[in-house]
């Protein structure tokens, strides 16, 4: 019993280490865009300066946490959901509901890559206003996240399957 939960993490390992780099990734832009709001406020009110480019960034920064928190949530089922159905339902429709759930995510996460990858591609070209960065850094988010969405999707599939075998 030990060597096969072993054997089933040991499948995921990529999305372990992807969650990961995510969370680090994520973690350390909102410690830039904490920076970021404190350098606008600053200039803005203290210095009486008004800069664009704190603006950009923090809008920027914000693009690509969502991304990657959209991505990391959906991995750990952490999404927001509203309760409409009564607690009372039966388990199977429940069951169904969550399969209905992960085919919606799985298809959202199809439509991030397929309608990512062209944004990706103009965005090598296209610039940003005040930054001057190419856009490419940010939209380039918008498809890896919806592939990761994709694979937790069937992670978390695959798992569902395994508990319904082994009830």
């Amino acid at each position: 019993m030990r060597q096969m939960n072993s054997t089933k993490n040991s499948h995921w390992k990529f999305m372990d280490y992807t969650e990961k780099v995510f969370l680090s990734v994520s973690t350390f832009l909102f410690f830039v865009l904490v920076v970021d709001v404190f350098i606008k406020v600053l200039t803005r009110y203290v210095f009486k300066v008004g800069l664009i480019w704190p603006d950009e960034m923090a809008l920027h920064i914000f693009v690509v946490t969502v991304f990657l928190g959209g991505a990391v949530c959906v991995r750990q089922n952490n999404h927001f959901h509203i309760n409409l159905l009564p607690e009372n339902i039966s388990l199977k429709f429940r069951s169904y509901m969550r399969i209905f759930i992960m085919i919606s995510v799985f298809i959202s996460g199809g439509l991030m890559v397929v309608t990512g990858i062209p944004y990706m591609i103009l965005g090598i070209k296209r610039l940003s206003y005040s930054l001057g960065i190419p856009m490419v850094y940010v939209f380039v988010f918008i498809p890896i996240s919806g592939a990761f969405m994709i694979l937790a999707v069937i992670e978390r599939f695959k798992k569902e399957i395994q508990n319904a075998e082994n009830q």
